[in-house]
């Protein structure tokens, strides 16, 4: 019975609360529950760090994005530290040194604002066990919430060695996505009628901020070739040199991207420059608990943005590699030229609507099976923008900020507008190159994310580099 309530609570991607017990008793337990760690998912456990304070493990561990936050006992210090994390979507492990129903009562009290009904809300079908000599787990109970209103449920308990069964569980259902509104849109009458058509106005205003972005046609690679540029794999070194470290930790870093330059498309080479550009960015689950450990700004130790000469070059020692890494190794095949344009972070506010619709609008131009209902819904506002069928792939086109990995053209911003200076002269620094964190699958150019998930949550991350000290680059990355 305790086995198919722990696989349907991980399944459902609700926490589990180990309540009560020695620390060793607990130590036992959680052991137990950490068995059923999805094969797919990312866990960190506090075991890694147990000399760092819980909220401060909790903290740092939220950095990496992680599906599975495991806490020991101390997790009762940082109890709204939880909430903000199960709000946020992360599953939580964590123990408490009392019983189920104090644990309970400390996230409903541990901070005024929080109602019990938000508590609940947030903690919704999450197990509560009570742990017992030996680790053995001898209750469980469940938060519910019916009719708006949170119950804390004792499911089963054993008796004479046997569980029995006390009352029903309650799990969530599968996700049913709503319906779609194709709904004419209505034109706000505070809009009034413009004098000058949507297209006209990109291509005065939009076009002469038009940069060209190079994105990467990528194939899988297996081997362990150092040279031509790539996704992933081992790095090219100097003579002599060892496998770039982290300053936070000291592992070897993730070679992210690595690009001959004489490789690249012609219209690249003065651009980028001679040699073979690099960038490394630290994956390890240890640097995010390490003392001073880095963080999403610019000159953090946790990555390496450099360009080396092509002159003795070599591959890296055989007991000088990079420790474990789930990541593939992708070859670049060529490169897509793609018009880009700032996005809404650096577009003036009273250019933001049509920005609003791109996606839409996008997939109108590229036909899909929503792309009727689309038109309909959009039919009212292409009328007030004087945008004809035939106009409206260069309308998108000149509406266009590219959010996938990508080479040169205008950032991606996640949260605003987050140029860094060079450290030598003061001066703004340039986009040299995107890292797409997204995760999701999306093949066409432009759009397509290599590795997935690199650093924290869905955003992006920019390498930049000062234009009068090209030695100079930096890292900078932000998430939803």
């Amino acid at each position: 019975m305790l086995d198919a309530f722990l696989k349907q609570v991980l399944r459902g991607w609700s926490s589990i609360f180990l309540c009560g017990g020695s620390p060793a008793d607990f130590k036992l337990a959680q052991q137990a529950i950490l068995k059923y760690e999805p094969p797919n998912e990312h866990w960190i456990n506090q075991d890694i760090a147990p000399e760092v304070a819980a909220v401060d493990f909790l903290r740092s561990a939220l950095r990496q994005d992680p599906d599975c936050i495991v806490l020991d006992q101390r997790g009762s210090e940082c109890l709204e530290m939880q909430l903000n994390a199960a709000c946020t979507g992360h599953r939580l492990i964590s123990g408490h040194p009392l019983s189920p129903a104090e644990a309970w009562s400390g996230f409903c009290n541990c901070n005024p604002e929080f109602s019990q009904v938000m508590v609940a809300g947030i903690l919704q079908y999450a197990l509560f066990l009570e742990v017992g000599e030996g680790g053995a787990i001898g209750v469980v109970h469940q938060l519910q919430v019916v009719d708006n209103q949170p119950r804390f449920v004792k499911l089963a308990h054993v008796r004479k060695g046997e569980w029995v069964a006390l009352q029903d569980a309650i799990w969530p259902g599968p996700y049913q996505p709503p319906a779609p509104d194709y709904t004419p849109i209505e034109v706000p009458a505070e809009w009034g009628r413009r004098e000058e058509s949507l297209l006209a106005n990109l291509r005065r205003l939009r076009r002469p901020r038009q940069r060209t972005t190079w994105a990467p046609r990528l194939v899988p690679f297996e081997g362990d070739n150092h040279r031509g540029s790539r996704y992933g794999g081992l790095p090219a070194l100097r003579a002599g040199e060892s496998w770039p470290r982290c300053q936070a930790c000291q592992a070897r870093m993730q070679l992210v991207v690595q690009l001959e330059c004489q490789q690249l498309p012609e219209a690249l080479h003065q651009q980028i420059g001679p040699g073979i550009f690099q960038f490394f960015y630290c994956i390890s689950d240890q640097c995010s608990v390490a003392e001073g450990a880095p963080y999403a700004g610019p000159y953090a130790g946790n990555s390496l943005a450099r360009q080396i000469e092509t002159t003795d070059l070599v591959a890296p020692a055989a007991d000088d590699r990079l420790e474990s890494s789930h990541y593939g190794v992708y070859l670049v095949e060529d490169w897509s030229p793609l018009p880009d344009h700032p996005d809404w972070a650096e577009t003036p506010e009273d250019e933001h609507t049509p920005l609003d619709y791109t996606e839409d609008w996008l997939e109108m131009v590229e036909g899909s099976s929503r792309s009727e209902g689309l038109y309909q819904r959009y039919s009212r506002l292409l009328e007030h923008f004087q945008v004809g069928p035939d106009q409206l792939a260069e309308v998108v086109s000149l509406l266009q900020n590219y959010p996938g990995d990508k080479l040169f053209g205008w950032p991606r911003w996640t949260q605003g507008v987050e140029y860094p200076a060079c450290q030598k002269c003061g001066q703004t620094m340039e986009m040299v190159l995107q890292v797409n964190n997204d995760g999701e699958p999306d093949s066409r150019p432009g759009f397509h994310s290599c590795f997935g998930q690199l650093f924290a949550s869905d955003g992006n991350g920019h390498v930049f580099r000062c234009p009068d000290h090209r030695e100079i680059m930096t890292f900078v990355w932000a998430c939803t």
